[in-house]
């Protein structure tokens, strides 16, 4: 998670992120550009099911959350716009594309 975080997106946010990956269960939470994250569950914006193959498709850009969605490979509980930021906040760069804030 450390690795994909994006803190310049998350400056206003507080929310926390629940994700089961391969039935283990961790947690993320932000509160402006920090981070925390641990094992275990929490009260969260979101949970988000999925293997860590399809997690690291999705914030490669590989995926999207949506497609992951339709073909079963997210299942999703919470709000659907709690997990568009999520996918905001954390985010393996782009080959080739502009960094965050440049354009």
């Amino acid at each position: 998670m450390r690795a994909t975080f994006r803190p310049e997106a998350a400056a206003a946010l507080e929310e926390s992120y629940q994700f089961v990956d391969d039935e283990r269960p961790f947690w993320a939470r932000v509160a402006g550009s920090l981070l925390q994250t641990g094992l275990g569950r929490v009260d969260a914006a979101v949970e988000l099911h999925s293997d860590s193959g399809t997690l690291l498709d999705v914030a490669a850009g590989r995926l999207t959350a949506a497609e992951a969605i339709a073909t079963g490979r997210y299942r999703v509980g919470g709000a659907l716009e709690a997990l568009g930021r999520c996918g905001e906040i954390f985010a393996l760069p782009v080959p080739g594309a502009p960094a965050p804030g440049s354009g």
